[in-house]
């Protein structure tokens, strides 16, 4: 699709990150937009930049793990528009960093619900409205670690893998609709994924966002530019960064043994390990906030 102009879009998780940048962009495009996102606030603030493009924009706050609530906004916004062109299932949430035993089935549950029923959702009620267009877009926000494995980030990486695969299953089922269906693949973003986490240890979230923003090379400026751009030439995978595609060549060469070639800032078990165990001991006995898983 080389054309974005007028074409109708949904934008998951658009209050923020690499969703508001796609938002934006894509307002400069030309497109109108149907932006979701869980946060009132952030996603109000994206609608107020983009209403600088002169764009028409519907926008609805809702978790997109709700599927009763996807089919009724998905109507809404055919409604509004007449029609629903393309959507970017976007939105995503991470844990803290633990290992599979540690981490806890609630939060392990939780993530799964965003990040892959989430699209699961947002891409079964978006077909029937997509496949009424001539041309159309169906693109699912995988992740690196929907192409390799990365200690620490189980549930993360479950989701994201299942993503890369229900989106590659998805394009072939869909060869000769007019869908063109991308899986795209981020590396490190400099986006608020990190600070979203609930964790009751906020000098050791405050820690890992840093470490994060230190490993993250794309803003998300950058991200939506490239993503974009794959689009308009049609591709089905698009992978962020160089450091991306040397991971990916990386772990297709030296699938039992990638994991001891990994960069220094992509081997968090070496790198915060000691340091979370020892912050953790310190506090463990300390009051938490009511709420707040102890873990």
């Amino acid at each position: 699709m080389k054309n974005l102009k007028n074409k109708v879009l949904i934008i998951t998780g658009a209050g923020s990150g690499i969703g508001r940048a796609l938002a934006l962009h894509l307002a400069q495009e030309g497109a109108r937009l149907a932006l979701n996102d869980w946060n009132k606030e952030t996603l109000q603030a994206t609608v107020d930049l983009i209403g600088q493009e002169k764009v028409r924009v519907y926008s609805q706050v809702f978790d997109v793990s709700d599927r009763p609530t996807w089919e009724l906004f998905a109507k809404k916004v055919n409604d509004h528009f007449g029609q629903i062109d393309g959507i970017f299932n976007n939105a995503g949430i991470t844990t803290f960093p633990e290992t599979i035993p540690e981490t806890d089935p609630i939060d392990f549950s939780r993530l799964i619900e965003i990040n892959l029923w989430g699209v699961i959702h947002g891409s079964q009620v978006a077909i029937p409205y997509l496949l009424k267009q001539k041309e159309s877009l169906l693109v699912n926000v995988s992740s690196l670690l929907g192409l390799m494995g990365y200690a620490g980030q189980g549930a993360y990486v479950t989701s994201k893998f299942a993503v890369r695969g229900f989106t590659e299953t998805l394009r072939q089922e869909l060869v000769g609709t007019g869908a063109l269906v991308t899986a795209v693949h981020p590396g490190p973003v400099k986006t608020n994924l990190t600070r979203n986490i609930k964790y009751h240890d906020q000098d050791l979230l405050n820690r890992l966002s840093l470490f994060f923003d230190d490993a993250a090379t794309t803003t998300p400026e950058e991200a939506a530019e490239i993503i974009i751009k794959g689009i308009k030439k049609g591709k089905h995978r698009v992978l962020l960064s160089p450091r991306t595609k040397m991971l990916d060549r990386l772990t297709r060469l030296l699938p039992n043994s990638y994991h001891r070639f990994l960069p220094r800032n992509f081997r968090p078990g070496h790198l915060i390990k000691k340091a979370l165990a020892k912050r953790a001991a310190e506090k463990k006995g300390v009051p938490l906030e009511e709420g707040v898983r102890t873990k």
